[in-house]
């Protein structure tokens, strides 16, 4: 069984782009926190059973 959820940088052209591949929703999440903690991006994460946009997460900006 692959990865369920797919995590993306939104670069600032608007463009995604990957950076990794995560197994459960709550894995996703906890990634998708620490992400946008440590950065000024956009961070999403996309399901890919759904193919949707899940959650998305935008830096505290700190």
């Amino acid at each position: 069984m692959g990865a369920e959820f797919d995590i993306f940088k939104r670069l600032p052209d608007g463009h995604p782009l990957w950076v990794k591949a995560v197994e459960g929703l709550e894995e996703a999440r906890a990634q998708l926190a620490r992400l946008a903690a440590s950065s000024r991006d956009e961070y999403f994460i996309y399901s890919v059973k759904n193919a949707c946009i899940v959650q998305a997460r935008e830096a505290s900006g700190g």
